[in-house]
């Protein structure tokens, strides 16, 4: 298990999903959950790295792992995950502070994600208590992932490679999305059409009805 741990927090650094500290990589063993433990250095795991924790909560063990744990906790009592993974992937990120929902255009992805990656937004991106409720309100069948505005993806799947495979792959597809952008022209506002067919007033423009002379006042003017 540490193996696999070990190169999949290396691959997401060398990929550029992680920087060296970000991320965190959880799986259900059990009744026992398995993660990466606090400011650990993700892209170069050590065996001590690996926390073992209950489902329930024990205040020893849970000061050494992830940050995350609650969320993770969550995650694993109310959804079939078998593993778990968050990543900053910068891509999903940067689509996340622009787009309220990401919809990917590219075959693999819509195969994940065929009805989109939802985007979460939190008030307070650092607090754990907000992004545990606001994930799992996403989360389901439907949805295996999420992304936080402005902080990361989580998803979970059957396995940690399962995970690692999803976040890879929806992060090459914000890069799509985003590079579509900038290849699409804007669109032009077309100059705005006269009409040659139109009547044109006998009455010069700068001219209103209130400053014209009409009968009546010529002849009260001659009567006075």
């Amino acid at each position: 298990m540490f193996e696999r741990f070990k190169q999949i927090g290396r691959d997401l650094f060398l990929t550029g999903l992680n920087d060296s500290h970000s991320g965190n990589i959880s799986i259900r063993d059990g009744e026992k959950i398995v993660i990466t433990s606090k400011f650990c250095l993700l892209s170069n795991l050590n065996e001590r790295d690996m926390i073992e924790v209950s489902f329930d909560e024990d205040k020893d063990k849970d000061s050494f792992a992830s940050r995350d744990l609650l969320l993770h906790r969550s995650i694993y009592k109310n959804t079939g995950a078998k593993a778990i993974l968050h990543a900053h992937a910068p891509n999903l990120v940067a689509l996340s502070i622009t787009e309220n929902k990401i919809m990917p255009q590219d075959t693999k992805s819509q195969y994940f994600m065929p009805q989109g990656l939802p985007i979460a937004k939190v008030r307070q991106p650092s607090s754990i208590e907000e992004n545990t409720r606001l994930v799992l309100s996403v989360l389901n069948s439907t949805y295996k992932g999420v992304v936080v505005k402005g902080h990361g993806i989580y998803v979970y799947g059957i396995s940690p490679e399962e995970c690692f495979e999803m976040v890879s792959c929806l992060e090459s597809s914000a890069k799509i999305i985003i590079i579509t952008k900038q290849l699409t022209p804007p669109k032009q506002q077309e100059a705005p059409k006269y009409d040659y067919n139109r009547k044109r007033s006998a009455i010069p423009p700068s001219i209103g009805v209130m400053g014209r002379r009409t009968g009546t006042f010529n002849n009260n003017r001659r009567g006075s």
